[in-house]
């Protein structure tokens, strides 16, 4: 079964790397994974979204395991944010409305819902919405029809990227911490302006099969994927 795992503020990027065979791809390896009271990271949380148990919360620092959703076979994504207070999820729409993706923002500590709307991509596709920094706007991770977009709590799009010098966007959309956007292509990793009118290059790769990028809350450091190792840019 799979696991995938989202770090909330305050988790420590270890700059080490680390083959999959030996950690289950979110850090399980060294124990405290499954409330055992194993390995200490630090402050902070890791999600965990398992098979058959819904979303979890590990404390970083005692292991100690808690539900933050149970399953839902109707969930397309979910995004905690940074401070680790508020969850974003995709889901399928109630009744046969089969084209929309439901977007519902909750506040974790007491369940309540902050916005919920009906986003309709091109071609119905499932999407990966994520909440910006200070929790006023939303990037949608680029799909192959609609590119990136940027919209507001209500669901009113601003923005939507479709394209970079010639070439389609792939599924990459990270937000930094002074509301600007990490974005790939087959020609690297690119940083928009605030206004995300611009791009420029953060990196230009001479490797294949790279991803998976994340940054580090303070937007000093950018760790991704390549092969079986994480690598992290300074």
């Amino acid at each position: 079964m799979k696991r995938s795992y989202i770090m909330a503020a305050g988790l420590i990027l270890l700059a080490a790397c680390g083959k999959k065979n030996d950690v289950d791809g979110g850090g399980n390896g060294g124990g405290g994974g499954n409330g055992g009271g194993g390995t200490s990271f630090g402050a902070g949380a890791i999600f965990v979204q398992w098979a058959t148990d819904g979303i979890q919360r590990i404390d970083a620092q005692s292991g100690v395991e808690s539900t933050v959703m149970p399953e839902n076979t109707s969930l397309h994504s979910y995004y905690i944010s940074q401070d680790g207070q508020r969850m974003l999820t995709s889901a399928n729409a109630p009744g046969t409305d089969y084209d929309a993706n439901l977007y519902t923002l909750t506040n974790l500590s007491d369940g309540t819902i902050v916005a919920q709307f009906k986003y309709y991509p091109k071609e119905g596709d499932y999407t990966s919405p994520k909440l910006s920094p200070d929790g006023t706007m939303i990037a949608v991770a680029p799909t192959y029809d609609d590119g990136l977009v940027i919209m507001d709590l209500k669901g009113n799009v601003s923005h939507n990227i479709t394209a970079f010098q010639g070439q389609k966007l792939a599924s990459t959309a990270v937000w930094m911490p002074d509301k600007t956007i990490l974005f790939t292509t087959a020609n690297g990793l690119f940083r928009t302006n605030m206004a995300f009118t611009q791009a420029s290059p953060v990196k230009q790769f001479t490797f294949a099969n790279w991803g998976d990028i994340s940054a580090s809350p303070d937007g000093t450091k950018i760790a991704l994927t390549r092969g079986n190792h994480i690598w992290m840019m300074m």
